[in-house]
């Protein structure tokens, strides 16, 4: 470890505590590299220690953020990539990797590693995977501020500092996740598009809901609506609506004395008996035995 600014980093010991919190830290650092000067720098342990021939394996994850100079970044199964000022890219365990910077402009460089059962989770239902590595975030100014928060805690090891650096590094990896959803260069009209109808159909729950129509009244095609909007809430337009009106009849069930046909009719179904058999599908319970159990619960609480 480098006592100077413009290089800092710790590699740290996860205890069985840290890890049953499900992500750990594993090390994180900083390190300015000047143009023209060899890389990477010496002083790293082995198992994270590589050459730029010969690249490397890790045994964990690692999130390396370029915020400023280029370079080149390769795996196996990205070849081989440019790195501009701005892009982030994550390594994956076990997978084959190198990356330098370029000699004339050298780079800048903030990086966290991580391992656990919830990053192995997150990568194995596919939001990061090994094809797709590289994130474009430009320069980020909260960004930078998680890596150096990671940072600042490691050196002081307050009570409990796994832990936080754990959530931040989630925090960055959130972050990353979103740029999935950013690159197209009308996300913002996306975004807005798909902003204005939650709030239409929020306010048509208990209508019957022409999902064609409705993306014609906001000025896009229904194929493209229905891509961006599970791209952005994870569910079809149709399914969305549906899990509103289930969450409306489960407050309903819990909060009311309304019969179970006034809460049919209140949210549009055809009729009690189909609402009742839906309810129960989705919710393992029918509305009546939900409505006996959630009393229970407000009674114990």
């Amino acid at each position: 470890m480098s006592s100077i600014e413009d290089r800092f980093y710790r590699y740290l010991l996860a205890s069985r505590k840290d890890q049953d919190w499900g992500l750990y830290v594993t090390d994180a650092g900083r390190t300015r590299i000047f143009p023209n000067t060899p890389y990477p720098p010496p002083g790293h342990p082995p198992d994270y220690n590589f050459t730029v021939d010969q690249g490397r394996i890790l045994r964990a994850y690692q999130v390396v953020y370029i915020t400023h100079g280029g370079g080149y970044f390769e795996t196996k199964q990205t070849g081989l990539k440019k790195i501009e000022p701005g892009n982030a890219f994550l390594l994956f365990p076990n997978q084959w990797h190198r990356y330098w910077p370029l000699p004339e402009t050298g780079w800048n460089e903030h990086w966290v590693g991580f391992d656990g059962e919830t990053a192995k989770r997150i990568t194995e239902r596919g939001f990061f995977t090994p094809q797709k590595p590289i994130f474009n975030a430009g320069y980020d100014e909260y960004l930078v501020g998680l890596f150096d928060k990671i940072i600042d805690l490691i050196k002081n090891e307050p009570f409990g500092f796994q832990q936080t650096i754990a959530s931040l590094t989630m925090e960055i990896l959130s972050k990353m996740n979103s740029l999935n959803y950013g690159e197209s260069p009308d996300s913002s009209m996306m975004l807005q598009v798909i902003r204005e109808a939650k709030s239409m159909l929020a306010e048509r729950i208990a209508e019957p809901v022409c999902m064609q129509e409705l993306a014609e009244s906001l000025g896009v095609s229904y194929s493209w609506f229905r891509w961006a909007f599970k791209t952005y809430t994870g569910f079809p337009p149709h399914q969305y609506l549906l899990e509103m009106r289930m969450e409306r009849a489960k407050f309903l069930l819990s909060y009311t004395k309304e019969s179970i046909k006034e809460i049919s009719n209140e949210l549009g179904f055809d009729s009690p008996y189909y609402f009742s058999r839906l309810f129960k599908k989705k919710n393992g319970k029918n509305p009546s035995d939900w409505r006996k159990h959630a009393k229970i619960e407000l009674q114990q609480g």
